[in-house]
C-alpha cells in the first residue's frame, strides 16, 4: 500500500508540473499565480529556486524579462531570448517583480 500511495503522489506532482508548464506557456496566469498552484510550497516556490544552479535562476529571471518585452544588450541575453523587443519594454507588473525579487535572492544566496 505504502508503494502505491508513493507511486500516486509521484504521479500526481508529475502531472501538475505539465500543466504547470503547458499553462503558463500559454501566459494565461502570472508567475506569482503559478507559484502559488501545487503543494503548500508552491511549484516555484523555495524548493523549486534552491535546485537551481545559477545558470537556470539566470534564465529563469531573464525569461520573465523576456516575457515582458525587455530588449537584451548582451551576448548571453540575445543568444538566449534574441534582439526583438516589444512594449512594455521589459517594466514589470508587481507580480513579475515579486517572482525576480526572489529569483535575484536565490542567486545571492548562491554567490551567483
Amino acid at each position: 500500500m505504502l508503494k502505491n500511495a508513493k507511486s500516486t503522489r509521484l504521479i500526481c506532482s508529475l502531472v501538475k508540473v505539465v500543466l504547470f508548464v503547458a499553462v503558463l506557456m500559454m501566459g494565461q496566469f502570472s508567475e506569482v499565480e503559478m507559484a502559488k498552484a501545487g503543494d503548500d510550497e508552491g511549484m516555484m516556490g523555495e524548493s523549486f529556486y534552491k535546485g537551481l544552479s545559477c545558470g537556470e535562476l539566470w534564465h529563469e529571471r531573464n525569461a520573465i524579462f523576456a516575457r515582458h518585452g525587455h530588449c537584451f544588450t548582451t551576448e548571453r541575453g540575445i543568444r538566449a531570448f534574441g534582439k526583438a523587443c516589444k512594449p512594455p519594454f521589459g517594466k514589470l507588473p508587481p507580480h513579475a517583480k515579486e517572482v525576480v525579487d526572489e529569483i535575484k535572492s536565490w542567486e545571492a544566496r548562491k554567490g551567483c
